[in-house]
């Protein structure tokens, strides 16, 4: 959760949702995006600054979109094996896979 929305992953697909008071005007959800694969395990996304984090379900890549316009902004890939770990804090998103670990700083709200 951050601020008047929450992003959550159900199935295959990414979502953000509006908060309660303003269900009444339509659908809860603002915007959706789609993971690769369905995969298990898939790790949650992350909301850091203006973005959202989402894990591809296969663990190729990262994508990154803005949190709002849900523009698509830019992908991480780290060469490691295994799934991809995500936490946010202090304008950071911290990128774990395979025994290493990347802080990438975010800005923007």
């Amino acid at each position: 959760m951050d601020g008047d929305f929450v992003v959550a992953v159900d199935g295959r697909r990414a979502f953000r949702f509006r908060t309660r008071s303003d269900l009444a005007s339509g659908p809860s959800w603002e915007w959706t995006e789609a993971m690769d694969t369905w995969g298990e395990g898939i790790t949650a996304p992350v909301v850091e600054g203006a973005t959202v984090w989402l894990p591809e379900s296969d663990d190729s890549v990262v994508r990154v979109v803005h949190k709002t316009t849900h523009a698509r902004l830019f992908t991480v890939r780290m060469e490691r094996e295994g799934p991809y770990r995500l936490v946010s804090a202090a304008h950071r998103v911290f990128v774990a896979r395979g025994g290493r670990i990347a802080a990438m700083p975010v800005y923007g709200v």
